[in-house]
């Protein structure tokens, strides 16, 4: 489960971006984060992948825990060695490769062995992606069918 409990950031260390909010996300389960532009949603996710730093932000209050260990401390390097990523917007994707490429190099920073062929798990999701690259095809993932331009920027998280 990932807590999110009394959370307050800042930026610069005087803006403040969000004050006192508290989430819990069970194991399994989907949580939807909604509010109005600069409610704080963006510096929330920072906060909990480790990019807050990066984007002169600081938790300034409360802890964020997974699985009831604090991670609040850890840099997002390790948060991602501990199964802990974000999807960030604009899919991120190495447009020259393909979606099965795609899903290799994220694969390479999944803590399972599977480095070499790609995340089987990953790749069971989306089985069309699959059906394309065993009939040969060098399809880049800019130019994949509607909705499946996601798949390989969801499936690199999750190894």
């Amino acid at each position: 489960m990932l807590t999110i409990q009394d959370v307050a950031i800042t930026y610069q260390g005087v803006i403040a971006a969000v004050r006192g909010v508290s989430i819990d996300v069970p194991d399994g389960k989907v949580v939807s984060l909604l509010g109005a532009n600069g409610a704080g949603k963006t510096s929330l996710l920072r906060a909990v992948s480790g990019l807050l730093p990066l984007h002169g932000g600081a938790l300034v209050r409360g802890t964020i825990t997974f699985d009831g260990r604090r991670i609040d401390r850890l840099d997002a390097t390790e948060l991602v060695r501990r199964g802990i990523t974000q999807v960030l917007e604009g899919r991120r994707l190495f447009t020259e490769l393909t979606i099965d490429e795609n899903l290799r190099i994220g694969a390479m920073t999944a803590r399972r062995a599977a480095a070499s062929a790609g995340s089987p798990s990953a790749r069971g999701r989306w089985p069309a992606s699959v059906a394309r690259r065993r009939k040969g095809s060098r399809q880049s993932s800019c130019a994949a069918p509607a909705g499946s331009g996601t798949a390989p920027a969801r499936g690199r998280t999750r190894g």
